[in-house]
């Protein structure tokens, strides 16, 4: 068994087709940012993209920095970041996410402290836009 699974495991590191590997992410450039208030706790970012295809990481960039600006802009301190969607309607795609708000650190998981998402925006040199 341990010689079977030793030549599969080389099998699947030395078999793998070339074309089979996912290409580097290109350039991705974003349109201006919307932030809409959907309570006053709930918030969704959208973001139009204009070129490229973003990973997920490139867009929670984007979006959390808006969710971040937004909350401080409500004297909020955290936001929770509940969901991001990429969709294309009418040949436009948009990169979709909604956050909670809060004064008080929020449970669950990917919590972002305001002030410190604050400093990444601007090493990011992501602006700050009225939605």
């Amino acid at each position: 068994m341990r010689v079977a699974l030793g030549v599969m495991m080389t099998c699947l590191t030395a078999c793998a087709m070339p074309e089979q590997q996912t290409p580097p992410p290109g350039p991705v450039t974003f349109g201006e940012t919307t932030v809409l208030y959907l309570s006053d706790t709930l918030v969704q970012v959208i973001v139009p993209v204009e070129e490229g295809t973003p990973t997920v990481p490139q867009a929670r960039e984007v979006t959390d920095c808006a969710a971040a600006i937004s909350a401080n802009r409500k004297d909020f301190l955290f936001a929770r970041h509940v969901r991001t969607s990429l969709a294309e309607e009418a040949g436009i795609r948009n990169v979709d996410a909604v956050y909670t708000l809060s004064e008080a650190v929020p449970r669950g998981d990917f919590v972002i402290d305001v002030t410190v998402q604050a400093d990444t925006c601007r090493e990011l040199e992501v602006a700050e836009t009225d939605g």
